[in-house]
């Protein structure tokens, strides 16, 4: 009986792992997130826009405009406008952000990762609702 059961474990252990944190994973969504954060003051003459690639995904966004508006878009989508000296968080799954700032003004970003790679997120969204 024991060469039955150490041939048939042989291979198995090799292949035995916890399953990764996903996107259904309501724990990760529920405790705090590993915090991000970015500072950027334009000062180039130019508006410039800076695109953040998480490596994990977030489970908020906090962007704060500094001095002047700053356009945002989450995952390539629309685009959010931002007035100065307001902050807006955006409570969003969320790999990418895209923020445009004009010369002479600037952003400060805050971010709460989760541990769910990026790797777990769809390559395309569903589909979303339309007006009439």
């Amino acid at each position: 009986m024991a060469g039955y059961y150490d041939r048939d474990r042989t291979t198995a252990a090799g292949t035995m792992r916890w399953p990764e944190p996903h996107l259904g994973a309501t724990s990760e969504f529920l405790v705090a997130g590993w915090p991000y954060s970015l500072s950027f003051d334009n000062g180039t003459g130019v508006p410039v826009t800076k695109t953040v690639t998480f490596e994990y995904v977030t489970q908020f966004i906090t962007v704060t405009a500094v001095s002047g508006d700053a356009t945002i878009s989450l995952q390539g989508g629309a685009d959010f406008i931002i007035p100065s000296g307001t902050t807006q968080k955006f409570e969003v799954k969320a790999t990418t952000i895209a923020i445009t700032s004009a010369d002479g003004t600037g952003f400060r970003l805050v971010a709460g990762l989760t541990n769910v790679r990026k790797k777990h997120y769809p390559a395309t969204l569903p589909t979303q609702a339309t007006v009439a």
